[in-house]
């Protein structure tokens, strides 16, 4: 099984990840292609015993978008990918990720499109 190394949780004051890189995170991603369909099947099945580390998948995408469509607790909502301009006083930046229950689906015409389905811990 592929592992990689990430550190085994944050530091006593919880303000940083520590910097010994001692917990192994293993993986294994199966891909199914299916005869017929325009589908292709990603099943990853991660054994993650790091405490506060958050694991994230990416899926570069064929074409470019301005949306994301998502599922969310109460509804599905089409959201800019594009952050709000920053207020210039808050602390905070404007979020560039957004929560997703389910799924998260790109389109660029009608026809064409791309949706990500996830069973289990959902993220944001």
């Amino acid at each position: 099984m592929p592992a990689l190394e990430v550190p085994s949780g944050l530091n006593k004051k919880r303000t940083a990840r520590r910097e010994k890189r001692d917990t192994v995170v293993g993986a294994i991603m199966e891909v199914t292609l299916h005869k017929g369909l325009p589908r292709i099947d990603f099943k990853l099945t991660v054994e993650n015993s790091a405490r506060d580390h958050r694991l994230r998948v990416l899926f570069p995408l064929p074409f470019n978008t301005e949306t994301a469509i998502t599922e969310n607790q109460f509804h599905v909502a089409e959201r800019s990918l594009t952050p709000p301009p920053w207020n210039g006083t808050s602390p905070e930046q404007p979020p560039t990720t957004f929560p997703q229950k389910t799924f998260a689906a790109f389109r660029k015409a009608k026809r064409l499109g791309v949706a990500v389905f996830n069973k289990g811990l959902q993220g944001r």
